[in-house]
């Protein structure tokens, strides 16, 4: 809108010129010149105050506009203001019912060991039942969050429950503090152990001295903890102090008897590679892997005073001049003495009828077998 007194162009919402402030509409306009009609009239002093009145008639006019917004603007943020602490209340006590709820989920998960293994998570209403139908008993060892290492059942609030009626009361929730990182091994405490070819653990010094007052383990039992660099025999661990002297000491004036494993002999074969040799060599690997075969099945069972099986050198012979008609008697009189050994870590089967059917059909199918029963021999059964 173009201002008629100064000539300035002023947008077209504007009530007053922002070059020279004069009314930008009729009415306004009249009224100005009414007012410098009344001023030309008016002495010299008093115009000024007039001029001056109507130069600040649109600062004012401005202000009065600013002003609402200015306090629509303050309500918002003292309501913005107070609703901030009642909204991180309401986040905080939501996160403290949410933490609560989740220590009394988890906090009430029990661990047990039954036949040399542990057992769990389970509640404690399935501790109380197999505690009345015997399965635990009070020298049984448990574990839950909260508890530093496993306690007996009799150490433990279950110890009311032991000569307790059927009706007793539940327990009450045990307070727990910081649980024990229980996936980390303890080098002075976390113990594992090999037997029927199965590993177990981990258990600390105490379980284990229990396992091996109760039988369950003995000097021959491969154990392990971290910082051992290999698996080791429980007799040559610091547990050998812990073990019955009938384990630990030989009788007064016996030789103990030679081990192969101690020589060496007896060692771990690659079943691959051997019959690869059989097929590479035309054969020939064949009679030597046959001889190595005896050699190590007669080792054996000389260690447990076992009988043993057929002559190596004898078998190789009889098998060449019979057309390898020989190596069946071989594959049932040596199956039969692999079958025969027994280790407290592992048991082989007797396989004699089977390696003796092979054997008429795919021999070396009945080496491969012979061959893996020893190699487990060498690897868990001592």
């Amino acid at each position: 809108m173009k201002c008629k007194n100064c000539g300035f162009e002023n947008v077209e919402t504007a009530n007053f010129c922002i070059h020279c402030g004069s009314p930008l509409k009729e009415e306004q306009q009249d009224a100005v010149q009414e007012k410098e009609e009344a001023v030309l009239e008016q002495p010299a002093e008093e115009t000024v105050t007039v001029m001056e009145e109507a130069e600040t008639e649109p600062a004012a006019m401005e202000e009065a506009e600013t002003e609402p917004e200015a306090e629509l603007e303050t309500i918002e943020e003292a309501q913005e203001t107070a609703a901030e602490p009642e909204t991180e209340d309401v986040q905080e006590e939501i996160i403290e019912t949410e933490a609560v709820e989740s220590e009394e989920d988890e906090g009430q998960k029990w661990y047990y060991v039954e036949n040399g293994a542990s057992q769990g998570p389970v509640d404690q209403y399935e501790i109380e039942g197999m505690l009345a139908d015997g399965r635990l008993t009070p020298a049984s060892y448990i574990w839950t969050e909260g508890l530093t290492d496993w306690v007996k059942v009799e150490q433990s609030p279950f110890a009311e429950l032991i000569s307790a009626p059927e009706d007793a009361a539940p327990l009450e929730t045990i307070e727990t503090g910081p649980a024990p990182d229980r996936n980390k091994a303890v080098e002075s405490e976390e113990w594992f152990y090999v037997q029927n070819n199965h590993t177990s653990g981990p258990f600390n010094q105490e379980v284990m001295k229990q396992l091996i007052l109760n039988g369950t383990i003995n000097g021959d039992t491969y154990v392990w903890k971290e910082g051992m660099t290999d698996w080791d025999h429980l007799r040559n661990t610091p547990f050998g102090a812990s073990m019955p002297k009938t384990e630990t000491a030989a009788p007064s004036g016996a030789q103990p008897a030679p081990s192969a494993y101690a020589q060496g002999t007896v060692k771990e074969k690659s079943i691959v590679l051997n019959i690869l040799l059989c097929f590479l060599t035309c054969g020939i690997w064949y009679f030597v892997w046959l001889y190595q075969l005896a050699c190590d099945v007669d080792t054996l069972a000389a260690e447990q005073n076992k009988p043993k099986g057929t002559d190596p050198v004898l078998t190789v012979i009889l098998s060449i001049l019979s057309c390898t008609i020989y190596q069946l008697y071989f594959f049932w009189k040596d199956g039969t003495v692999l079958g025969s050994l027994d280790y407290p870590g592992y048991k082989p089967e007797n396989q004699a009828a089977l390696l003796t059917i092979l054997g008429l059909l795919v021999p070396v199918v009945s080496f491969a077998i012979m061959q893996d029963q020893i190699n487990t021999i060498v690897k868990y059964g001592r």
